[in-house]
């Protein structure tokens, strides 16, 4: 050990100073080559160890064909040394990285990255030209679209087809029982039954009348007029259904009459009582004077189910007229579809009676022209309503609305 010690450079004289700096060198040395040698892991560290005897091995070769041989590493001559110079260099750069180290992972992953990115422009290539084969011409173009124009038409007409079928079930539903419907307006009470067509409720703290839209019920406290048949059933019924009820009130047009009175439609229970008196024949679809109405087309249908069935009101011939209900000549039917008229003494004196009043009403009004509202059935006979008319300014003026559609000036035609 002594021997191999004093062959080294710096030990080689007995000077002590060029033994420290001799020992101070290859302390600096060791502290410099030991932690490239020992990083990384166990194979790491042997290849690393490997590298720098491959170098030192390197540098020795050089000196060897300057000087001619180093004895320390056994370089004898020059040939030796230029075969230790050749077999450093490929072990020093062409040496591989040893498997499962780090530096070898660190390869093998940028390798993998670089293949990556290679194969990424190979797919983006290929798919600009199967882009740039399939690209259709101007022509397939606009066929195309020609398709899709036709195919959204006949999506369109499918669903129009769709929505058709869906209203004509609902038509049906709502032909088949009164309308129901959520949230149709403010709730109510009611408070009184005046009669069929005329309630008071409570609303807002309030007590208001509600006149009811659309429909005409026969009169049972008219102050000029007797009580008309089924006037009674169909106060009756309303105070069966509605009398100290919860209600929803329906708008629809004008709120208010000229009287101050409400116009509405009256849901209870979730269906409307305006269409459960025409279906049960109590009333008449009348009173269309701002039309469209929300509702019409079903109280419409309502009205024709009833009048199929001569329920009610439908019962008598001749009883329901456009302008009211003309009790003086009504028949009704018994069970057996029959009129049950009255005797041909009844008829006679009725009709006696009523060319008495025609006669001496020209002269005399029954009414005030400037008063309350009135329509053809709060007259007896076509001359007392004519008298009427006239007195209220017709026919320049129709404030009652009389004469009808028509304009013809005479007004109430259906009367006596």
């Amino acid at each position: 050990m002594k021997n191999f010690i004093k062959q080294m450079p710096g030990f080689r004289s007995d000077t002590t100073w060029k033994k420290v700096i001799a020992s101070i060198g290859y302390i600096f040395l060791l502290l410099g080559v030991l932690p490239v040698v020992f990083q990384g892991s166990l194979v790491d560290s042997l290849w690393n160890g490997a590298q720098i005897i491959a170098m030192i091995a390197f540098g020795a070769a050089v000196i060897a064909l300057f000087k001619g041989n180093v004895k320390l590493l056994h370089i004898v001559n020059r040939k030796v040394a230029l075969l230790v110079l050749v077999v450093s260099l490929i072990a020093a750069g062409a040496m591989p990285f040893p498997a499962g180290s780090e530096q070898a992972e660190v390869q093998e992953t940028d390798q993998a990255e670089n293949n990556e990115l290679e194969a990424e422009k190979a797919a983006e290539k290929e798919i600009a030209n199967l882009e740039q084969k399939e690209k259709p011409t101007s022509e397939q173009d606009t066929a195309q679209n020609q398709e899709k124009e036709i195919s959204k038409e006949k999506q369109s007409v499918e669903q129009e087809n769709e929505s058709a079928a869906e209203e004509q079930e609902q038509s049906a539903k709502k032909t088949a029982t009164p309308q129901k419907q959520a949230d149709h307006g403010p709730d109510a009470q009611v408070t009184r039954v005046v009669d069929g067509d005329t309630v008071k409720i409570k609303l807002n703290g309030q007590e208001e009348t509600v006149r009811l839209l659309l429909v005409d019920t026969p009169e049972t406290k008219h102050p000029s007029k007797p009580v008309q048949p089924f006037g009674p059933e169909a106060s009756s019924f309303a105070k069966q259904e509605l009398s100290g009820k919860q209600i929803e009130v329906e708008y629809d047009g004008p709120k208010r009459d000229k009287y101050g009175r409400l116009l509405a439609y009256i849901w209870v229970d979730g269906k409307m009582f305006n269409q459960m008196l025409l279906e049960e024949g109590l009333a008449r679809l009348a009173y269309v004077y701002d039309p469209p109405y929300t509702h019409y087309q079903e109280y419409m249908k309502a009205q024709n189910r009833a009048k199929n069935k001569e329920k009610g009101i439908w019962s008598r011939d001749g009883y329901v007229r456009d302008d009211g209900f003309y009790y003086g000549r009504g028949t009704e039917k018994d069970s057996s579809g029959n009129n049950n008229s009255s005797s041909t003494e009844e008829k006679a004196s009725e009709n006696e009676a009523n060319e008495g009043e025609k006669g001496s009403s020209s002269s005399t009004l029954k009414y005030d022209p400037n008063g309350p509202d009135r329509d053809c059935g709060d007259f007896d006979t076509q001359q007392q309503a004519q008298d009427f008319f006239e007195a209220a300014g017709g026919p320049a003026k129709d404030p009652h609305r009389l004469d009808g559609r028509d304009g013809d000036g005479i007004v109430c035609e259906s009367l006596p």
